[in-house]
């Protein structure tokens, strides 16, 4: 039962994520999500029957996008691209990560109480 709960809260956590990532993709820079940036997303992972992690997914330039980038690109022209910190606004925006942490915490706590013989 908790584990479908649990599904359940990771699920809507990362469709909230997910969201967020993209909008936060869309207002730094100056056209709408087009192309591979609409392949951002974020995936839930479990081990045994448990969340274990969100991971985002995400072309290279959404990466280079949020650490900033200094090289040469392919044509030898030099580039510096600043750090727009993409990743850590739409964290911010959606306060995911504390809503998750909360949520989990309850499910898994009242699971260990009740598991308990008093």
């Amino acid at each position: 039962m908790s584990t479908a709960l649990e599904k359940k809260i990771a699920n809507a956590s990362a469709q909230k994520l997910r969201r967020g990532l993209r909008s936060a993709i869309a207002s730094t820079t100056n056209n709408t999500i087009s192309g591979q940036a609409k392949k951002t997303t974020v995936r839930t992972k479990y081990r045994y029957g448990r969340l274990d992690r969100l991971t985002i997914v995400a072309p290279h330039y959404i990466f280079k996008q949020h650490y900033g980038f200094e090289g040469k690109k392919s044509n030898g022209i030099n580039m510096r691209l600043k750090t727009t910190n993409v990743l850590n606004k739409a964290l911010e925006s959606t306060n995911v990560l504390e809503d998750l942490a909360t949520k989990i915490t309850d499910l898994r706590g009242e699971e260990v109480l009740s598991k308990i013989n008093f």
